[in-house]
């Protein structure tokens, strides 16, 4: 079973989460960024999905602190935030993450896009990236 790390300040939202996802997969509920580090140093999960807005480490950085390590930076991420302008989507998308879902979610959107990034994930690790190039 796939494994979602899921970090959210509110823990109302990590039980929605989990409550929604857990029929499908392994749900972690995380409460900070700083917290979803130290996760990640014990186990590896097949996709994030990051709040943008937390106290302490927000998304942003957490999302920054999780590119930089090699072991780490190929492993999906999907920000979840309240903000639903153009400028923030495009924001986490030139930072690399692979979605951007607007809060509150639509469970039905939230389930197809975990999978599509799933899916696409699968055919990065099987057949590579294509060469920009080509």
């Amino acid at each position: 079973m796939k494994h979602i790390l899921v970090v959210d300040d509110n823990k109302a939202n990590l039980t929605i989460a989990k409550n929604v996802l857990e029929e499908s997969y392994t749900v972690t509920p995380v409460l900070s960024g700083e917290q979803a580090l130290k996760f990640l140093e014990k186990k590896r999960p097949d996709l994030i999905l990051l709040d943008i807005m937390m106290p302490g480490m927000d998304g942003v950085e957490t999302m920054l602190n999780i590119r930089r390590h090699a072991e780490w930076s190929d492993i999906p991420v999907i920000f979840l935030t309240g903000s639903s302008s153009a400028k923030k989507e495009t924001e986490c998308i030139e930072l690399g993450a692979d979605e951007f879902i607007a809060k509150p979610f639509v469970t039905a959107v939230l389930k197809k896009r975990i999978a599509n990034i799933l899916e696409l994930d699968g055919f990065r690790k099987k057949y590579g990236t294509p060469d920009a190039e080509e």
